[in-house]
């Protein structure tokens, strides 16, 4: 049990400095890890509960460039679609839902070495784009605890600026936590002793997101962010393989 609490504070730490620094990161890392030691279900819960921790560290240093509207008319749509997440992530096999990750995880990581073409620019920009992000959001966020990549896109090509588009992705990650970590507990993928687990993890959490927000500002984010690209198109391989 201690190993695995250090095992499990490592792998946190790690994902939440990720997502400090980046504005994302944190589940496309810690879920393919965790879930070489605990169930997929497990790994979804723990990073609930962890997730929520991160996110609400970061969005107190950010919250006043968040366009509050139009983040909130994207969690609605997202909700609406969560419980379709919840649903494949109880019924179905193990190893179906870990090869359907390393799909997601491998897409959404070689995704961003194309966007700046004109034809992603220009499709950012359409309101189906919004509207179909934060379905899909929805679901992998339910299913996985992995609602960032849609969204990360679409905010990161929409906003004015990166500290803008940050905010608004913490926001929308915050507000649909609210909803779905009550949806875990209620559907028994969070229980009583996995969110324990959880919660004796939540100081690696911490320091991670302060550790990450205070580098922010000081380290090369553009090449970080593609050594964490192929870093977790790695796992995905890995994942989709093992």
């Amino acid at each position: 049990m201690p190993d695995q609490v250090f095992i499990l504070s490592g792998i946190l730490l790690a994902g939440s400095f990720i997502q400090g620094l980046t504005g994302f990161g944190f589940s496309m890392l810690a879920v393919p890890l965790l879930s070489m030691i605990f169930s997929p279900q497990e790994a979804v819960g723990i990073m609930g509960i962890a997730g929520f921790v991160n996110i609400a560290a970061i969005l107190l240093r950010v919250y006043k460039l968040i366009r509050i509207r139009r983040v909130i008319r994207h969690v609605i749509t997202a909700v609406f679609f969560a419980p379709l997440g919840i649903y494949f992530l109880k019924n179905l096999d193990r190893d179906f839902i870990m090869k359907i990750l390393g799909i997601i995880i491998i897409i959404f990581s070689i995704f961003p070495y194309f966007q700046n073409k004109q034809f992603f620019k220009n499709f950012f920009h359409t309101r189906f784009s919004g509207f179909a992000g934060s379905a899909l959001s929805g679901v992998i966020g339910a299913a996985y605890s992995m609602p960032g990549p849609p969204m990360i896109l679409y905010y990161y090509n929409t906003a004015s600026d990166v500290l803008q588009a940050k905010a608004d992705i913490q926001f929308y990650f915050f507000l649909l936590d609210l909803i779905i970590i009550p949806l875990y507990f209620y559907n028994g993928i969070i229980t009583p002793e996995l969110a324990v687990k959880a919660c004796v993890s939540i100081p690696a959490v911490i320091l991670g997101s302060l550790l990450g927000c205070l580098a922010a500002g000081k380290l090369p984010v553009k090449h970080l962010k593609k050594i964490i690209n192929f870093t977790i198109t790695g796992l995905g391989i890995y994942i989709f393989f093992a």
